[in-house]
């Protein structure tokens, strides 16, 4: 059996390296070169498109981050449904919504092959090593045909019933799993206040009636303090809220939920402060290598910050802004969470980095999805995607209208770095001047 495989992130690579090392004839397929070419090195081939992959394939998988690239994935012209003929089998490894699955396996069938979904339960180091657990669901006959390739992925199969059931029963999961690492924080939170034996500890819980599979992997690396489970909160985030929409769609009551808790919540009256109190003070060390605290009143925080978004940053309050920096820093205070504030515009919180959460393409799927109009970070940051990415072949995969301007601020941007933004984005590229002692640009362009 030919294997085509798309997607060799944190889970998908792995996959596909059981794959090799069991003398798979496999063909890989991902936007990042590095990842082809290091299966490429181990034996694999490397197909140009999503297409060509499944034109040489028998069995089509793939490992997606959303299920808008595997929408993407499946339906461009050069896409995987193009390259189907009868009796291939695509199998879906993404984790995914019922719906999106069941309709991409429609234009599956009528291309007369056979669609899957097979989503993986058990976290990336299960799945370095083949002993992740795997959900399928779809046509038994094509489920038994296939076994023998996941049983080398994963160590426990469930064929789970007709396709689409995978992957509710992997969005309900990983709803547990998310349910079970908050509460295991906050217990190991409480446990170290104590004063516990925390090696005890972890023995205890694990033979007790609060065990459990998320306590046996994640407490590992909450203790040896690594916090590595190569998860982001992006990913938490999409798969939280396929839990959600699904509850919604069938009328059923959630009580741990966040969007339930939030659609529950009493909305508290606004607290009057004078102009002169405080709304912070952010330590640093600034130009004096001294550390010093800058005190920010409230009134005149307000009058500045509102300004700039208008006249510097050309925001209104219908626009969405993105400032890519930390809650800590001064950009942070200043430009996520007062400045869209009291101009009343959306403002987006993120958390993760520029590359490997889980690509080069992270900020761009950012700006296409929530429909950025201007973006403030870190000349580090668009380094580090270029390093990346130097063609820019992930900007070209989303749809960047809604975007008019990259402000960058931390420490001087480099010119190419600049001249490469600018020839990629074609919008203007704005260096500008700050310090933590004011609060915002001392000097800028402004676009507004």
């Amino acid at each position: 059996m030919k294997i085509g495989f798309i997607g060799l992130g944190n889970v998908g690579g792995k996959l596909a390296g059981s794959l090799l090392r069991n003398n798979f004839d496999l063909t890989v397929r991902d936007l990042d070169e590095t990842l082809t070419n290091s299966l490429k090195d181990l034996g694999a081939k490397v197909a140009k498109s999503p297409k060509e992959l499944a034109e040489q394939s028998d069995l089509i998988i793939t490992s997606l981050p959303s299920p808008e690239v595997s929408a993407e994935v499946m339906e461009s012209e050069d896409g995987i449904l193009n390259g189907l003929s009868e009796n291939k089998i695509w199998l879906e490894m993404s984790t995914t919504d019922e719906n999106e699955v069941k309709r991409l396996g429609k234009k599956v069938i009528e291309k007369k092959a056979i669609p899957l979904d097979g989503p993986v339960s058990g976290g990336c180091h299960r799945a370095a090593t083949g002993n992740i657990a795997i959900f399928v669901g779809g046509e038994r006959k094509a489920f038994e045909k296939i076994l023998p390739v996941l049983t080398v992925m994963g160590r426990k199969i469930l064929h789970t019933g007709d396709l689409g059931t995978a992957s509710i029963l992997k969005v309900i999961t990983n709803y547990l799993a998310s349910a079970h690492l908050v509460a295991l924080g906050e217990a190991w939170t409480v446990a170290k206040k104590s004063n516990l034996d925390l090696a005890k500890t972890y023995k205890g819980i694990a033979i007790s009636s609060g065990n459990s599979f998320v306590h046996e992997t994640e407490s590992q690396v909450i203790l040896n303090g690594s916090y590595n489970i190569n998860f982001t909160m992006d990913l938490v985030l999409k798969d939280t809220s396929l839990f959600n929409n699904l509850a919604k769609k069938l009328n059923a009551p959630l009580e741990i939920s966040w969007e339930e808790a939030l659609s529950n919540a009493k909305e508290k009256d606004c607290v009057e402060m004078g102009a002169n109190d405080y709304a912070y003070i952010l330590y640093t060390s600034g130009t004096t290598g001294i550390p010093k605290g800058i005190v920010r009143d409230i009134g005149g925080h307000i009058v500045a910050l509102k300004w700039t978004m208008k006249n510097i940053y050309n925001i209104d309050q219908d626009d969405v802004w993105w400032s890519a920096s930390d809650i800590g820093w001064i950009v942070g205070h200043s430009y996520i969470v007062y400045a869209p504030l009291f101009k009343g515009c959306a403002t987006l919180l993120f958390e993760g980095k520029p590359v490997g959460t889980p690509d080069a393409g992270v900020f761009w799927r950012i700006i296409s999805e929530y429909k950025i109009k201007s973006l403030f970070t870190a000349p580090t940051a668009f380094r580090a995607i270029k390093k990346e990415d130097p063609e820019g072949k992930f900007f070209s995969k989303y749809d960047l209208s809604s975007f008019e301007s990259l402000f960058l601020a931390g420490e001087r941007a480099d010119p190419d770095t600049i001249k490469w933004a600018e020839n990629l984005l074609k919008v203007p590229v704005i260096d500008h001047w700050w310090q933590t002692e004011t609060s915002w640009a001392i000097s800028s362009n402004c676009t507004g």
